[in-house]
């Protein structure tokens, strides 16, 4: 068995709203944003017109950003002229109703809609230091597409309402999902949820779920989150059952908030289960990595193996090719195992056709190539990472390296994020003094 297909391509990747050291995907540009200093001219029009001219001016750059990526379902022109009518549309006609008529009147589908809704909420915005101007109105607008078009029986507007609820709680650590569920009152988020019980109960009701998998998932996270964790792991079975492993471009739209999947919360139900089946949590993430290519699939079913074996090997690289930290930096440290003990991994026949290309073609072939995953993880924010290099450098004598990573490990995380290893980050500080005094003393 090689490993060489998993360096090459690695699993699906792991998709970030925010850009992350991969690049794995470009979002577009940010709108030129500009601050208001001084007072509006009254001639320019009152604080509201100005606040409606410059909505309308920074949503068609945005679009037209958006459209140079193909992140829009239509033309440009098109793409304003529909937000235009569904606001001149609220007045006469039910949420539902506006919807479908847009999307008949400009040749689109409903699914298309939430295309230019989801991409609205992170249009860049004046900075209005004299507070004259109105809140912006791109973010409730789009709010009050999607929930026209969920009323409507679309999918991803449903979920990304629903979504944002669900990740608006504080443990998942994200600001916007939090901003964008404050902007929808309790009924449609009421409404929703119904919506999304239908979706996922299909035409049959639940006695079949024959619905949609994707709304399996996130009903069947509800109904967890809710206590009756019966009816959730029916519902994420019945989502692996009926779970589309084909990936469709453009859906959901790379700016929608993250998807759900069953077999990551079918073994997360599992393992918090007094029993817990390592069978089953097996044959789900099997599920997840072998058929829908997941890399959070892979990194578990890694951690499940027993030992190292060329089975974890396989597994954990393809999660680390794909982006995740904690796979690199397992990956690099197993590679350093490789260099100092070669004989504890090269006796075993899948090792060593694995291993083959990286300990034949150069000495410290093993511990130059786990060097290069623990700097790929701690590229990536992964503080242990750094940590191990730091004592690497320090095996070696490189202080100034050595140096280098204690004081990334020691820093405090940018914009009041929590530390997410604080014990590992006051351990740094410790040996960054420790390191200062000693080359003080040498001085």
């Amino acid at each position: 068995m090689s490993i060489r297909p998993s360096i090459i391509r690695g699993s699906r990747r792991i998709i970030n709203n925010d850009p992350c050291f991969f690049c794995l995907h470009r979002s577009p540009a940010g709108v030129r944003s500009f601050t208001i200093k001084q007072r509006i001219d009254p001639r320019k029009g009152t604080p509201g017109e100005v606040r409606a001219d410059i909505d309308q001016r920074n949503r068609r750059l945005y679009f037209r950003m958006l459209e140079a990526d193909k992140l829009i379902p239509c033309k440009l022109e098109d793409a304003n002229k529909i937000i235009n009518h569904f606001v001149s549309n609220r007045a006469s006609m039910d949420p539902a109703t506006n919807a479908r008529k847009l999307a008949q009147q400009y040749k689109l589908k409903v699914i298309h809609l939430p295309m230019l809704a989801i991409p609205m909420f992170r249009i860049p915005d004046v900075n209005d230091t004299t507070r004259q101007l109105p809140p912006s109105s791109n973010a409730p607008l789009a709010a009050s597409l999607l929930v026209a078009c969920s009323a409507a029986s679309d999918l991803q507007a449903t979920l990304q309402i629903l979504n944002a609820v669900y990740y608006s709680a504080k443990v998942h650590n994200m600001p916007k999902a939090a901003e964008m569920a404050r902007l929808y009152t309790p009924k449609q988020i009421s409404d929703a949820r119904r919506m999304l019980e239908q979706l996922a109960e299909g035409k049959d009701g639940k006695s079949g779920a024959t619905g949609d998998a994707n709304a399996m998932t996130l009903h069947g996270k509800f109904l967890e989150m809710a206590g009756d964790t019966t009816q959730a792991r029916y519902f994420y079975e019945k989502a692996l059952e009926h779970y589309d492993t084909k990936v469709w471009r453009g859906y959901p739209h790379p700016m929608a908030l993250p998807w759900l999947t069953p077999w990551t919360e079918l073994v997360n139900l599992e393992e918090a289960s007094p029993t817990p089946s390592a069978e089953r949590m097996t044959k789900a993430l099997k599920f997840g990595a072998l058929k829908a290519d997941d890399p959070m699939a892979y990194y578990k079913l890694a951690i499940l193996q027993d030992s190292k074996s060329p089975e974890w090997l396989n597994y954990m690289s393809k999660a680390a090719a794909s982006g995740h930290p904690e796979a690199m930096y397992k990956l690099g440290k197993f590679y350093h195992e490789v260099q100092a003990q070669p004989s504890n991994f090269l006796n075993n026949t899948g090792f060593r056709k694995a291993l083959n290309f990286i300990t034949s073609w150069k000495k410290n072939g093993a511990a130059d190539f786990g060097m290069e995953w623990l700097n790929a993880a701690a590229t990536g924010g992964h503080k242990p990472a750094v940590m191990e290099m730091a004592r690497m450098y320090e095996r070696t004598g490189q202080e100034d390296q050595v140096q280098n990573c204690l004081e990334v490990v020691a820093a405090q995380p940018p914009n009041e994020i929590p530390e997410e290893w604080p014990d590992l980050a006051a351990q740094a500080r410790h040996q960054l003094t420790a390191l200062k005094s000693s080359k003080r003393a040498l001085a």
